[in-house]
């Protein structure tokens, strides 16, 4: 993936493979995320579980509730080449 963009979502479990550049999560409520990514932002979001594999620190606004974990819940055949594609995908770009 390219760039994934969450908003609005509440009450719910959602499980992302890695995503080459950056993930924006905005108003979302309860939920269970599962991602990885090179840039994570979060803004105005409760209440969240995030299992986050992030190349650098996550920015955090206007937030409350929220858990980290590692990135280990999501597992499927092939997952390790696309983490390795995603990191050299963002380093070809810098």
């Amino acid at each position: 993936m390219g760039s994934i963009r969450l908003e609005n979502i509440s009450n719910s479990i959602i499980y992302l493979g890695p995503c080459s550049t950056s993930c924006y999560l905005e108003n979302c409520h309860n939920n269970i995320i599962c991602i990885s990514s090179h840039q994570f932002r979060i803004h105005n979001t409760t209440n969240t579980h995030l299992y986050v594999k992030c190349n650098s620190h996550p920015i955090i606004e206007d937030c409350l509730g929220l858990g980290f974990a590692n990135y280990s819940m999501l597992y499927y055949e092939n997952i390790e080449n696309h983490i390795k594609v995603c990191v050299v995908n963002v380093y070809m770009c810098i």
